[in-house]
């Protein structure tokens, strides 16, 4: 990792909520580091709060935590406020939070995502979502049903 010169590790995920508690139509932020002065500056310069108490658990916790005790590479994690039913139904993707995670990266680290991927074209990201996973599973269907 320290040959490809990697300063900063970002992982994204979900900090999953009772729904009753979700009190905004846009999903909060929730940020960690394993760098308190790079999360303050983090925390000052976005819209988004520090994580109070928990584990991060999986990956978006242990990649981070590894880069910096094995390279001394400083991570932060974001996390998107989303439903905790989501998080249990597979067939639930949440394209708000995932896009609220996605403008502030954008934002924070000046990168060049397309506006495409924006909440003002959620509906129309949903449809087309959608519609791909009527389209695959009709493709999956076909697939198993030549096999028997």
């Amino acid at each position: 990792m320290n040959q490809c010169k990697i300063k900063l590790i970002v992982a994204l995920g979900a900090y999953p909520v009772n729904s009753r508690k979700i009190d905004s139509k846009i999903p909060k932020i929730y940020a960690s580091s394993t760098n308190r002065e790079l999360l303050d500056n983090f925390l000052s310069k976005n819209n988004c709060e520090k994580i109070q108490k928990g584990v991060i658990i999986g990956a978006n916790g242990l990649i981070p935590t590894l880069a910096k005790a094995r390279f001394n590479i400083d991570g932060i994690v974001l996390l998107a406020e989303t439903d905790n039913i989501a998080m249990l139904n597979e067939d639930i993707t949440d394209l708000k939070a995932s896009i609220t995670l996605l403008e502030m990266i954008k934002k924070s680290f000046m990168l060049p995502i397309k506006k495409k991927y924006s909440l003002d074209n959620l509906e129309d990201i949903t449809k087309s979502l959608q519609s791909k996973r009527e389209q695959l599973e009709k493709e999956s269907k076909l697939y198993k049903a030549l096999l028997i």
